[in-house]
């Protein structure tokens, strides 16, 4: 009895050592959480709640670690996790500070489920395809979330770029893989599995460098060490190495640190990607490369002759400029010309309209524009009589043709009156105000005018019909009724 007791102790702790164990979970610098499992759990599933602020994580045969307690943060959109057991499952959950959506991701290097709070309408199309595809992995899509995942690594997005070339390792596909981790290092990623991907094909490639770097971030963001190197065919291996060799992901000629860098100060890809070119032509002290040392001081020297010689050139435009017309007024001979000129123009508008008969003369002082004043001057007193006797012939021509456009004004207003009638006055009264602001009279005349001529249509009929006896005995005789 003893014996069957000791072996089910036995088998008991065999069954909770090979099941999963939910160990830990952290917060990276991205705001993402990552829930670390000693192994993939039998089944999982997620659940929003209805306010959209919490989310539950259920791990179907799962243990749960001491090290995985309540955790909680003051600032970011996630805000607190705590574990809690339910048989032989374990819930997680995961509280926000503002209602938002989230993706949920299984990263097989890392052993990890990374959960990202996502706020849909704020999300760039290449996002929106990324979380998009976590879902339809999360239900079980795998061709359309390829699909998505292919389109958003197209569209830019780094994450996409990581998981599509991870997946594509997982196949068995190595050369693909490769040309998308590129892609993923250059835009910036900062999955775990990225590094964990990368230093698995430095390894197969024969690249010690590159997979203890790699291998050192990948431990530096996921506490884990490298999973085992999988085998890949002799073909595909030689073409990574090839790539590699001719397009490295980092710069291979610089050792890896020492120190494991912490995790919110790892550098970003397109750092980590810089040209051994532009590192090699750094000046001897490490501060300048050598080339701006050199052309420094003379793009400087050259601006500084370009400003001098540019600074010259407007005081020398400025010497030989005229002075302000401003200072003094324009000569009469200038005025002269303007007023001839503005005389044709007149002319030529006179021709083309119908002569008209002869308007009321106005006054000099309230038509003629008043010429300018002579400016006195120390030329011949000839030619400034000469001047002046020019200037009054303009100024007496100017009050001539002054009045006749006036009495063409005129002339058009009052045919205009004649024509109209109270069957064409318009009937509201911004019409009317328009029609008297065109003839240039105050609305109340145009309506007088209208009243006059309706009271003046009014008698001309009455003295047309005349009385009843002198239309039936127009000789005076009296009417045939009252003779009978």
């Amino acid at each position: 009895m003893a014996r069957y007791a000791l072996c089910s102790l036995l088998i008991a702790v065999a069954l909770a050592e090979a099941a999963p164990t939910l160990e830990r979970y952290e917060r990276d610098s991205l705001g993402r959480l990552l829930l670390y499992c000693s192994q993939p759990p039998t089944g999982w599933s997620s659940e929003l709640s209805a306010d959209k602020r919490r989310v539950i994580l259920r791990l179907s045969g799962t243990q749960l670690s001491p090290q995985a307690t309540q955790r909680s943060w003051q600032s970011g959109l996630l805000r607190e996790v705590y574990p809690r057991r339910h048989g032989d499952s374990v819930w997680v959950y995961v509280l926000f500070a503002q209602p938002v959506g989230y993706s949920l991701v299984w990263l097989p290097y890392s052993s990890a489920f990374l959960l990202t709070p996502v706020q849909w309408d704020r999300l760039t199309p290449a996002e929106d395809l990324y979380h998009s595809a976590l879902l339809a992995l999360e239900v079980g899509a795998e061709a359309l979330a390829d699909s998505l995942l292919s389109e958003a690594a197209h569209g830019g997005h780094p994450d996409a770029a990581a998981l599509v070339g991870i997946r594509t390792l997982q196949r068995g596909m190595p050369l693909t893989a490769l040309q998308w981790l590129r892609a993923g290092f250059i835009r910036g990623s900062r999955l775990p599995d990225l590094y964990a991907a990368t230093a698995l094909l430095a390894l197969s490639a024969g690249q010690g460098v590159l997979a203890q770097w790699a291998a050192r971030y990948f431990t530096a963001l996921s506490a884990r060490p490298l999973p085992p190197v999988p085998s890949f065919p002799p073909d595909s291996l030689a073409a990574v190495l090839e790539q590699t060799l001719a397009a490295p992901l980092l710069d291979t000629t610089v050792a890896p640190p020492l120190a494991v860098p912490p995790v919110d100060t790892i550098p970003t890809a397109r750092a980590d990607s810089a040209s051994s070119a532009v590192k090699n032509a750094r000046s001897s002290s490490g501060t300048l490369p050598q080339w701006l040392l050199v052309w420094a001081p003379i793009a400087f020297g050259l601006g500084t002759i370009g400003l001098i010689a540019l600074l010259l050139r407007k005081l020398w435009q400025r010497s030989r400029a005229p002075s302000s017309p401003t200072s003094s007024p324009p000569p009469a001979a200038e005025f002269a010309a303007h007023v001839q000129a503005a005389l044709r123009r007149y002319r030529e508008a006179e021709e083309r309209t119908p002569p008209s008969e002869p308007a009321p003369v106005a006054t000099a002082s309230e038509s003629a524009p008043s010429a300018p004043e002579p400016t006195p001057s120390l030329a011949d007193p000839a030619a400034v009589l000469e001047e002046t006797r020019r200037t009054a012939q303009l100024s007496t021509e100017l009050r001539q043709l002054w009045r006749h456009r006036i009495g063409q004004r005129q002339h058009y207003v009052r045919s205009v009156l004649q024509q109209l009638t109270p069957e064409h006055l318009p009937e509201s009264e911004q019409e009317r105000a328009q029609l008297a602001r065109r003839l240039s009279i105050a609305p109340q005349a145009l309506e007088l005018h209208l009243r006059l001529r309706e009271r003046s249509a009014a008698e001309s009929a009455r003295c047309i019909q005349g009385s009843p006896s002198f239309v039936s005995t127009p000789n005076g005789a009296s009417h045939p009724e009252g003779a009978a």
